[in-house]
């Protein structure tokens, strides 16, 4: 889901709403004061957020192309600058991250109603784009129906979707809140948007870093399907970052990648069994090495080799990407499949 949804509903509303009153490649579209709508491409403000009998209310700024800021008033900071999603608690010195393409997977926390506002957007856009819909306005509401149900609500409960409704300030033009109505007409959801103002935004507007100190952890998701690869080939078409270069003694047993997020490629010679961990290199590591660090250089950069009693690991990172060899192999034998990698400015 992206913010960029509310800007595409402009474009779409009028034209499913307006019947050739305006261009919908104009930013606004009108059929008279009763259901002028205007949506800026960046804008900001303050969303309350109705919805499982919990009252949640956010200052938001966002843009056109899916980033957003939200800020709670404790001070709670949830991000995503396409690439990072965050979310930030001040009070207890923590923060949580997770790449961007994994945010629809993230559903609790602090977050959860920001991104209900935005999958509500996200049915709308796609009910109006349907065209499947009839659209009833009176005094300041527009209700969007269609022949059948139109989605489910990001509820709890998942509730059906019968009707959305939607309140636009007759004079300015401008959307002031969302109800998502199930079959019975009650309102499973519903956001109220206050201050709606067009912004100008530098291009760091949405670069979040968590002040020095900061505890980061991986967000928790639900479960994300790896793409598996049992062969070298298949690894080689499937996984998006670099593989060792290793001889034929070298077996690859298999591996698994989660796209923007690490990848294990797994290895065995003579009998003994290494798995590779390639990863971004900002991303917070939720299994580090145990055992006394022995630092050295891997391949000319700066790395740390763990020995264990029932695993060895040997760690470095290149630029952007951080590897991890872990397994029964010695120290010897993972620095020549590390050498297998060389360097390319990753």
């Amino acid at each position: 889901m992206s913010v960029r949804t509310f800007f595409t509903f402009c474009v779409l509303a009028c034209a499913v709403l307006c019947a050739g009153c305006t261009d919908a490649g104009e930013r606004y579209g009108s059929t008279g004061p009763s259901c002028a709508v205007a949506i800026p491409s960046n804008w900001s403000a303050g969303v309350t957020v109705f919805m499982d009998g919990e009252e949640t209310a956010f200052l938001i700024t966002a843009a056109d192309d899916g980033r957003y800021l939200a800020e709670f008033s404790n001070g709670t900071i949830v991000s995503d600058d396409g690439r990072r999603h965050w979310t930030y608690h001040p009070a207890g010195g923590r923060a949580e991250v997770v790449p961007s393409m994994y945010a629809g997977a993230v559903w609790n926390g602090a977050g959860r109603p920001v991104r209900a506002m935005l999958y509500a957007l996200d049915l709308l856009q796609e009910s109006l784009s349907d065209g499947n819909v009839t659209c009833t306005r009176t005094d300041g509401r527009i209700e969007i129906a269609g022949d059948g149900i139109l989605g489910f609500a990001p509820t709890r409960m998942h509730d059906a979707v019968e009707r959305i409704a939607l309140s636009v300030d007759p004079k300015r033009g401008e959307i002031e809140g969302l109800t998502l109505l199930d079959p019975a007409g009650r309102g499973v959801m519903a956001v109220t948007f206050e201050d709606f103002t067009e912004v100008v935004l530098p291009a760091d507007a949405f670069s979040f870093a968590p002040p020095e100190g900061t505890a980061i952890t991986l967000m928790r998701t639900y479960a994300v399907t790896p793409i598996h690869a049992a062969t070298l080939e298949a690894a080689e078409r499937c996984f998006d970052v670099p593989l060792p270069h290793l001889p034929r003694e070298y077996a690859f047993i298999g591996g698994s990648c989660l796209p923007a997020f690490s990848t294990i490629m797994v290895y065995q010679k003579n009998g003994t069994t290494f798995s590779i961990t390639v990863r971004p290199a900002d991303l917070p590591d939720s299994n580090p090495p145990e055992g006394q660090a022995q630092r050295l250089l891997v391949n000319g950069l700066e790395g740390a080799y763990y020995g264990g009693t029932d695993t060895n690991a040997l760690i470095w990172t290149e630029n952007t990407t951080a590897f991890r060899i872990e397994g029964m192999a010695d120290k010897e034998e993972m620095m020549l499949v590390a050498a297998s990698f060389g360097t390319s400015g990753r």
